[in-house]
């Protein structure tokens, strides 16, 4: 219903946007777990397990006992920016929360800025990553040229 919505065009580049610098990050850091390991499945289990830590594993190990400790809405807020379920699901909320009666609150503005701040970080370790594989890739594949 979400999607038949004409006021959703607003929405949609950004859930698009969204998807395409996670893929974009995620197949990046790929080749360059490709480039490093010695084997296929090194490499596979490299990339998943550090996309599934990023993607929001970090949450239950690193950041779960601080959001029992009492932090501020502003931390908890942040703490989400590098979780990819919720840089996905953003656009859409902000879409609902939009045409919603309550309006943005201060504590809604906190999980705008942190996915801001998610999507272009995860933008910018994609163009990191790529220049890096880029510039070292005879290196890093194992063929540098000894003359």
């Amino acid at each position: 219903m979400l999607f038949m919505s004409a006021d959703f065009i607003i929405a949609f580049p950004f859930v698009i946007g969204t998807f395409l610098v996670l893929c974009l990050f995620v197949t990046i850091m790929g080749v360059t777990f490709s480039l490093k390991s010695r084997s296929t499945m090194r490499s596979m289990a490299g990339t998943l397990c550090t996309a599934i830590f990023l993607g929001g594993g970090y949450l239950l190990c690193c950041c779960l006992p601080f959001a029992f400790a009492g932090s501020s809405r502003v931390f908890e807020a942040i703490m989400l920016g590098p979780c990819i379920p919720f840089l996905l699901a953003m656009p859409g909320l902000m879409y609902i929360d939009w045409h919603s009666d309550y309006g943005l609150s201060s504590y809604n503005s906190n999980f705008i800025i942190a996915y801001f701040i998610g999507a272009i970080g995860y933008a910018v370790t994609a163009m990191i990553l790529y220049a890096v594989n880029v510039s070292n890739f005879d290196k890093m594949a194992g063929r540098s040229s000894v003359q």
